[in-house]
């Protein structure tokens, strides 16, 4: 696969960003954009594209417990589909379950007790980050069979 590849972590009021390396081993954090306005938030994306060289994207698909698509999955499956249609690249979908749980533990390693109320703003990149290396690493396999 060539070119880099971009996580998303969804949501209606931020959107979580990671970009993997040229040799597609690390996630790095990217930050987060503003999810309430799609116009800008395509603008954004499209600007991503030409910046870090992004080939496609992997967004975060928040299935429930069951595998089963709700409210939120759909409205992601449709801006999934508006992202790849406005930046003309790939977009693969990725089931996010735990990736929130298993942000808010990595935060809560790392952060010092002092800011842990500011968590909040960065949780979006961090699971961005989570999606991003689970797509890497079963990519990893299957390039290796």
């Amino acid at each position: 696969m060539k070119g880099r590849t971009c996580a998303l972590d969804i949501s209606r009021t931020r959107v979580g960003v990671a970009v993997d390396d040229e040799l597609r081993l690390f996630a790095h954090p990217r930050g987060t954009l503003n999810g309430r306005n799609q116009t800008l938030l395509l603008r954004q994306l499209q600007e991503l594209v030409t910046r870090e060289g992004i080939t496609r994207f992997v967004i975060g698909l928040p299935l429930d417990m069951h595998g089963g698509e709700g409210d939120t999955a759909r409205w992601v499956r449709r801006l999934a589909q508006a992202i790849q249609h406005a930046t003309s690249t790939e977009v693969v979908l990725w089931d996010e379950r735990w990736t929130t749980v298993e942000a808010k533990r990595r935060m809560q390693q790392t952060e010092t007790p002092k800011r842990q109320h500011h968590a909040h703003t960065s949780i979006d990149e961090v699971a961005a980050v989570i999606i991003l290396e689970a797509w890497l690493e079963a990519n990893k396999a299957v390039e290796q069979l």
